[in-house]
Parts: C-alpha cells; sequence; structure tokens
C-alpha cells in the first residue's frame, strides 16, 4: 500500500502548484520488514523536499529524488545490529515525522515526511464571549506557503494576526510552522483599502497595502471611496489563467497583473510624476554590446529574470550598472520602490519585490486588441479616472530572441482583427542587427514606456 502527499511546488520563479507524489511503502526493500536484516554500519536520514517542478511528479527512493540528506552516522565503532526496529534509529526532526526506511548492504536509509499543520483564526471581538469563535482553519505542510486568509470580523477585513490575543506572541507569517497555530485578530482592527484581502480575479484592482476590489466594485464606487481607490491603485489582474511554461493565458494557474500607475501620466497627490517609467532608451547607453545582451526565451518576464540574476549573482548587487545595462529592467523591478520613495505611496513592504520587464509573448496577449485582456485593462484604467490612448502605446520589453537570433527589445501591437479575436497581430519589433536595424537608431529618439509586470498570489 503506497502513501500519498499533497506537496506545493515553488521555484525561484514563485511559480506554485499543489500535485499529488506517491511515497514508497516500506515494504518497497523486503515484504514487511520493518526492522535491519544485517548488522548495519552506516545510518543516513533523509528529509523531504519543498519539491520544484523539475523534480516532477513522482520520484523514485533509490535516487533519493523528494527527499534530501539531512545526516549520516557513521557506526563502524558500534555497528547496529540485526533485528533493530528502524523506528528506533529515527532521530526526532521538528515539523518532520518518521515514515519509512529501507536498508540496501550495510546502511540503513531513513526517510521523514512534512507534517501536516493546522492553523486555526479564532474572533475574539464579541463583547464578554466566553466561547471564541472560530473564524476559519487552514491545514497545509510543514515549510509551504500558508496564505493569509480573507476574514471579516464586523464588517472589516482582519489584515494582522497575532498568536497571542494580547498581540504580545508572534505575528502571522505567509509559511506554515512545525506545529499547529492559533491565532488572534490584532486590535484594533484596520482598515483596508479594498473589499478582499488580496486579488482573486480577472479585472481586480490592487491597491498599495495588498487588498483588492473587483472591477465591478470600482467602477461603482463613488465619493471618497472612489478617490481612495483611485489615489491607492498600484495594479490590476491581467491574466487569471497564466502558464509561465507555455505562454497561454487560458490553462495555467498564475494571477498577473500590470503597475496600472506605469500607465498614468497624471500627476501624483504629492507633485511627482512617474517619468522614470517612462524612457528613450532600452539601456542608458544605446550602445548595445553582445558581451551584455542575454537573449531569453521563456515566455514569462521573470523567469528571464532569474536567469539573469543566476546568470550574473555580481552584476545584479551593482545597481548602478543594472541602471546602466539594462535600464528598462532595472526601471521595471523598482516600480514598487518608486511609487513608496518617489510618489509618496505606502506601498506594503511585500509589494516592493517581484516585478519585472515582460517578455513580447506576455505583451502580446496583453494588449491584441480583441482580447477580454485588453478590454479589462482599458475598462480598468477608465474605472481609475486614467486616458485611454488613441493610439497603440509602444512598450520596452525584455530582451527576448525571435525565430531569428536578432533580440526582441521594444514592440507595440497593431490593430486586431475583429472578425479572429483569438488571433492577434503581431508586434511590430525593434531590432538590434539584421534587416530590423534602422528601428534600433530609432530608440534613441522614440519614447517607449516601461509596463512592469508582477505575479499576485
Amino acid at each position: 500500500m503506497a502513501f500519498f502527499l499533497e506537496i506545493v511546488f515553488f521555484s525561484c520563479k514563485t511559480d506554485y502548484e499543489t500535485l499529488t507524489i506517491e511515497v514508497p511503502p516500506s515494504s518497497s526493500s523486503t515484504d514487511s520488514i520493518t526492522y535491519t536484516v544485517k548488522e548495519a554500519t552506516y545510518v543516513n536520514h533523509y528529509q523531504e523536499k519543498i519539491l520544484t517542478d523539475d523534480d516532477g511528479k513522482k520520484y523514485v527512493s533509490k535516487e533519493n529524488k523528494g527527499f534530501e540528506l539531512k545526516d549520516s552516522e557513521d557506526k563502524n565503532d558500534n555497528p547496529i545490529k540485526s533485528g533493530t526496529k528502524f523506528k528506533d534509529l529515527a532521530k526526532d526532526y521538528e515539523g518532520f515525522s518518521y515514515r519509512y526506511a529501507i536498508q540496501a548492504e550495510g546502511t540503513v536509509y531513513i526517510y521523514y515526511t512534512r507534517n501536516t499543520v493546522k492553523y486555526t483564526f479564532y474572533d475574539n471581538t464579541a463583547p464578554n464571549s466566553e466561547v471564541l469563535k472560530v473564524a476559519e482553519t487552514l491545514s497545509g505542510t510543514y515549510g509551504t506557503t500558508c496564505q493569509l486568509p480573507n476574514i471579516k470580523i464586523n464588517g472589516k477585513i482582519v489584515s494582522q494576526w497575532n498568536e497571542r490575543s494580547d498581540g504580545k506572541g508572534s505575528p502571522f507569517t505567509k509559511e506554515f510552522k512545525s506545529k499547529d497555530t492559533t491565532f488572534f485578530p490584532v486590535q484594533p482592527i484596520k482598515d483596508v483599502i479594498g473589499t478582499k484581502i488580496r486579488p482573486d480575479t480577472l479585472g481586480d484592482i490592487v491597491f498599495c497595502d495588498g487588498s483588492a476590489a473587483s472591477l465591478t466594485e470600482v467602477q461603482a464606487a463613488t465619493g471618497d471611496t472612489l478617490a481612495a481607490y483611485k489615489q491607492n491603485a498600484i495594479a490590476v489582474i491581467v491574466f487569471d489563467k497564466y502558464n509561465t511554461s507555455t505562454g497561454s493565458a487560458t490553462d495555467g494557474n498564475k494571477f498577473i497583473g500590470v503597475g496600472i500607475q506605469a500607465l498614468n501620466q497624471a500627476t501624483s497627490t504629492s507633485g511627482q510624476t512617474l517619468k522614470s517609467l517612462f524612457k528613450n532608451l532600452w539601456r542608458a547607453n544605446d550602445v548595445c554590446p553582445t558581451s551584455y545582451v542575454y537573449i531569453c526565451e521563456s515566455f514569462h518576464g521573470y523567469n528571464d529574470l532569474c536567469d539573469l540574476k543566476n546568470l550574473f549573482p555580481d552584476y545584479f548587487d551593482d545597481d548602478l550598472k543594472i541602471a546602466r545595462d539594462w535600464t528598462a529592467i532595472s526601471i521595471a523591478m523598482n516600480y514598487g520602490n518608486t511609487l513608496k520613495e518617489k510618489n509618496s505611496m505606502d506601498v506594503d513592504d511585500e509589494l516592493l519585490d517581484g516585478w519585472y520587464l515582460p517578455n513580447w509573448q506576455e505583451l502580446s496577449l496583453l494588449l491584441a486588441s480583441y482580447y477580454k485582456y485588453y478590454k479589462t485593462l482599458n475598462a480598468s484604467r477608465i474605472a481609475l479616472g486614467m486616458t485611454i490612448p488613441t493610439e497603440p502605446d509602444s512598450f520596452w520589453v525584455t530582451a527576448t530572441k525571435t525565430q531569428g537570433t536578432d533580440p526582441v527589445y521594444a514592440a507595440y501591437v497593431k490593430e486586431g482583427d475583429e472578425n479572429n479575436p483569438n488571433i492577434y497581430t503581431p508586434f511590430k519589433l525593434l531590432l538590434n542587427g539584421g534587416e530590423y536595424d534602422n528601428y534600433w537608431a530609432n530608440a534613441t529618439t522614440e519614447k517607449y514606456q516601461i509596463l512592469p509586470f508582477r505575479v499576485f498570489k
């Protein structure tokens, strides 16, 4: 009989999926054997990993996929006698439980799986209440992400929770810890800008505190509520089912938003503008030597950014070099900080990171005129009082490869075909080299916009 575990997969690319993987039973080595069949001189302890998508859906125990070596014990000075129970050789690791073991020659391999943890969120705000009311419970695997629940108490969304009712304990963190935990709302409950704790639907508008409201709610808002929405909006969800591996916007599970303020040329309330999000150059230097060009080939700009960071770790530690040689990428990455530091917007720290410059595939899906994503974006801009340009906007993109060998630096979407709404008209590509070399010259004089993207969870 095999065991089955629910595992959350994640990677640098912040791709989260829940998959079921099969764990071989203890009988995989010898029928019903749970003890050493001969003397053992080594014991290896393996802990269950949080699998990345590169590991696949299943693993084979002999290859140790799904587990990583934690400890190795040399027992040559005091060998383990035959007949010793595997469980008696197990260690007590925080957040892990002994699951099974096998023996191969003189080595015992012991495997520990991550514990299932339960979080309970209580409503203790009722006056003279002797019995606490359970607002919600969440269960998950130790070490994996735990999303803040969307709980309203007395009509207000609770955005801050603490392990103690007096607020003097540890605050909620977005990770399942090693044991079951209870949480209480931090008093007084602060108002959040939106009507839900996080975005979860196409067209949701995200505010600087991380909360969100649906496009319909923003369209219907009036008075102070509408003013708060306009002043604090930072992004709009344009893809609700994006597949970062294939570039499809219909069969994935990622919510992707774009920086709505990057499309707003109006002066902010602080008197400063977002002019830094409009650049005449993809690079601060208009010369683009091959040695500084990395050709990205994914369907997701954040994947490209991760590749760049992995290839040039020291380079990305130098803000001046990034701003000089990958100017558009640098500005897109710092969109959250631009809003907070230069536009005096109170942006939640969690929203400062994760922004990236999209590649042309993402932009083509977003800006094709007859796609629902383009219509959603424009409807959001109108709801927030922004002007819709009469001509297509032009945007910088990551240096992505086309079918040829030339990198794409910028593009705009032409008018689509109303009779073929599922087919977008290709971009006009701005290339460095080849037959499009004349367009690169225009890059030093024409203004192309920097539109930051971000995955929202």
